[in-house]
């Protein structure tokens, strides 16, 4: 495929998209991994078997993937000719056979099912629903840009989630996919690639932030050849999801960034590294390479431009430290996933001691939508030294969980008591929250003001990266919840390093026993020793991340007292903690009791 028949392609699938939501009912249900445990794939075997069995052909039933709206699946978009797209939530059986007779066959679009209704395409002004635009209710139903969960975010990374078949690359180029990439190819050269990145100030979305366009720009300088670019899209902890659920909704944007990043560093060679836990994730993005492969978008002479570029799929062999830089790259060339010391950097020695640039899959979708609009246009999200927007993840007794995407620079309490609509139960309500799920430290109600920032989150033991944001109430016990956290970090280590291995172990031990009620004064301090050596003197991430939570624990006032109380006056006002059921004697030495060891000592 050469430019002209790409831009011939675009007008075409184009045209076809709108003639399709202009002259037929549309049915789209949201198929990712989170829905179909949900449901989603009988809410879509009801459909189809209502189509088929009113033998009609004015109705076309699609899937969509990764729209965030969790707490409501399954999901279900409807779009009628001349009415609006409407989306409804918990769509079973029975409410999809209700919606057919009397949307579908009839003229009642069924409102008490529906949370709101939003257009067909995702050309927002600047991807935002609250733009400005006609978005009076329509038959009762309130437009998304009005709704508490729409009317903040920015959909740059979530752009074509829930608007697209992710399984269908004609739908990603009617909506404007690969166009950055063409601009890329034939308009751009590497500089003026990586300089617009540069300016619009993109930080990696999964660790430190380090700069993207710093990075790319380092990859161009290495001479040494080959060189490779990598996506990491491996996930193992508990509450986040955001990259397997955009490989499943959008896996074209991924690799249509990957391909402008494989121009700027100039290599023909790149991997995209997905999780052995998520199937469907490594499924689709397998397909969007196939694909794009036959339509003449990926491999050699790429839309006639002379820029070869080839990317394979690999699936991670399981071990939640897998996913650390240096240990993905162990992986990839098929050795035991160990993380290594630092020098040298992966951009000097990465993949087979070639210089190698590695970024996380939101960094990657932000990449097309710079091009196409600028750095400088990107750069005007957010406040400080971080800009553009976030993917963040709500879980919890959240009254809506979900996946949603913000601009940087506004206090957490917006997403905690907007986005996310406070607790689930208003007798209990949000106490704090845990950021960076099992890499990072928790805020109390206090500090709900603090803003999206990296830095400023660092400054009090938290970490951005992921976006997971996990609510505590009074029924959940942060003792508890701190002794998961260091128990997942210690099964999950690699072993490699000593203080990662025997101190994530031994502050496990202790708050074991004091979850248990044997716990005594000497045990805080030994709380805060082990876990400033875990983080100085480990190897790796996981080390120096582990026990942020527990100095969280010990330097928040709220969070301190409550340890205290179940030190000295052993209990446990969740009443979640063994000892509020089964009180153990006091007073023990030191040492660790064999009867209040910790399950599973190693």
């Amino acid at each position: 495929m050469n430019r002209q028949e790409f831009q011939a392609l675009r007008k075409e699938t184009a045209e076809a998209r709108q003639t399709l939501f202009e002259q037929k009912i549309v049915i789209q249900v949201v198929l990712d991994g989170g829905s179909i445990l949900s449901g989603a794939k009988v809410t879509l075997a009801k459909f189809r078997q209502l189509l088929a069995d009113s033998g009609r052909t004015d109705v076309e039933i699609h899937q969509v993937a990764g729209f965030g709206a969790m707490w409501m699946e399954p999901t279900v978009f409807i779009s009628k000719p001349g009415t609006r797209r409407i989306l409804y939530g918990f769509v079973d059986a029975d409410k999809a056979a209700r919606i057919w007779q009397r949307w579908i066959e009839g003229d009642d679009p069924c409102s008490e099912y529906a949370f709101a209704w939003l257009g067909w395409t995702h050309t927002y002004p600047d991807y935002k629903w609250a733009d400005g635009t006609d978005q009076q209710p329509y038959r009762n139903i309130p437009h998304i840009g009005k709704t508490d969960w729409g009317r903040l975010q920015q959909r740059i990374v979530l752009r074509h989630c829930g608007d697209i078949d992710p399984e269908s690359v004609e739908d990603f180029v009617a909506v404007g996919g690969y166009e950055a990439l063409e601009k890329a190819l034939f308009d751009m050269t590497y500089t003026e690639i990586i300089a617009q990145v540069k300016g619009s100030n993109l930080r990696g979305r999964g660790g430190a932030g380090f700069a993207m366009g710093i990075k790319w720009d380092s990859g161009r300088n290495e001479r040494r050849t080959p060189k490779y670019l990598i996506v990491n899209g491996h996930e193992g902890e508990p509450n986040v999801f955001k990259d397997r659920r955009i490989f499943e909704g959008d896996p074209h944007s991924v690799l249509e960034g990957l391909i402008i990043g494989c121009v700027a560093v100039g290599t023909p060679e790149a991997y995209i590294y997905v999780g052995s836990e998520h199937p469907l994730a490594f499924r689709r993005m397998g397909k969007a390479v196939e694909d794009a492969r036959k339509a003449g978008l990926l491999g050699k002479d790429i839309m006639g431009s002379g820029f070869d570029c080839d990317v394979k799929v690999i699936i991670a062999a399981g071990a939640y430290i897998s996913g650390e830089a240096s240990a993905m790259l162990y992986g990839i060339q098929g050795i035991r996933g160990m993380p290594r010391s630092k020098p040298p950097r992966s951009v000097e020695a990465g993949l087979w001691g070639q210089p190698t640039v590695v970024n996380n899959v939101e960094s990657f979708n932000n990449a097309p939508p710079i091009l196409m609009r600028g750095g400088d246009w990107y750069a005007k999200f957010g406040k400080g030294k971080s800009l553009g927007t976030k993917v963040i993840l709500l879980s919890g007794p959240f009254a809506r969980t979900c996946m949603a995407e913000v601009p940087f620079g506004g206090p957490i309490s917006d997403a905690i008591h907007i986005v996310g609509g406070g607790p689930a139960d208003p007798a209990h309500p949000i106490r704090a929250v845990q950021t960076g799920a099992v890499s990072g430290g928790s805020f109390p109600t206090s500090m709900f003001n603090i803003p999206f920032d990296i830095e400023e989150f660092a400054k009090h033991d938290c970490l951005l990266g992921s976006g997971s944001l996990t609510a505590y109430t009074d029924q959940q016990c942060l003792i508890d919840a701190n002794y998961y956290i260091v128990r997942f970090n210690r099964d999950e280590s690699c072993g490699k390093c000593i203080p990662c291995r025997i101190g994530c172990e031994g502050i496990t031990q202790i708050l074991w026993r004091i979850m248990n009620g044997g716990g005594n004064e000497e045990d805080i301090a030994k709380l805060e020793g082990l876990s400033r050596m875990v983080i100085q003197y480990s190897l790796c991430g996981l080390g120096q991340a582990a026990p942020l939570s527990v100095l969280n624990l010990l330097r928040i006032p709220e969070f301190k007292d409550e340890l205290i109380q179940h030190v000295r006056e052993k209990k446990c006002k969740a009443k979640v903690c063994p000892m509020a059921h089964n009180p153990i004697k006091v007073g023990y030495p030191i040492g660790i009791p064999a009867h209040v060891a910790a399950p599973g000592i190693r």
